[in-house]
C-alpha cells in the first residue's frame, strides 16, 4: 500500500507530471548560478540547445568526447 507521497503524479493523459529527474540517455537537469547578462545572452543564442552544442564542440576539440587526454589544459 502506497503512502501517496512518493508516487509519481500523472496527468490526465497518463504521463508523469514535472521535469524528468534523469533522461533515458542518462542526462540530468543541473542548476547553475549565472549573472543576468549571461542568462540573456544564452537565451538569445538558443538556450540549453546552444549550451549543449557548444559543450559538445569543445569536447571534440579537446578530444574528451571519447575519453581522450583529460589533462590537455
Amino acid at each position: 500500500m502506497s503512502d501517496g507521497i512518493h508516487e509519481k503524479t500523472l496527468s490526465k493523459t497518463g504521463k508523469p507530471v514535472g521535469r524528468p529527474r534523469n533522461t533515458p540517455e542518462g542526462g540530468k537537469n543541473v542548476l547553475f548560478y549565472l549573472p543576468k547578462t549571461v542568462i540573456e545572452y544564452i537565451k538569445s543564442q538558443g538556450g540549453s540547445s546552444w549550451i549543449r552544442r557548444k559543450a559538445l564542440e569543445e569536447m571534440k576539440i579537446r578530444g574528451k568526447e571519447k575519453g581522450g587526454n583529460r589533462n590537455a589544459d
